[in-house]
């Protein structure tokens, strides 16, 4: 996904991604207005909370096999 640098701090960007969406990222002496290929993260994200929510259950289902025999 591609991203134009809008703002630049110190440590920080700014980025106005293909979507509309304003992100900000870590700065790697970017300047105002250079474009960048951003990753799409989505999928790690989503990836991350099935995981989470997977064990959560297991976690349940076994701890009420033990509590409740």
């Amino acid at each position: 996904m591609q991203a134009v640098i809008v703002e630049v701090k110190d440590r920080a960007a700014a980025v106005l991604s293909e979507d509309g969406r304003i992100l900000k990222i870590r700065n790697k002496n970017y300047v105002m207005g250079q474009e960048i290929k951003l990753k799409n993260t989505a999928k790690h994200i989503k990836l991350s909370v099935m995981a989470v929510a997977f064990l959560a259950i297991l976690t349940a289902l076994i701890w009420s096999y033990y509590n409740f025999k």
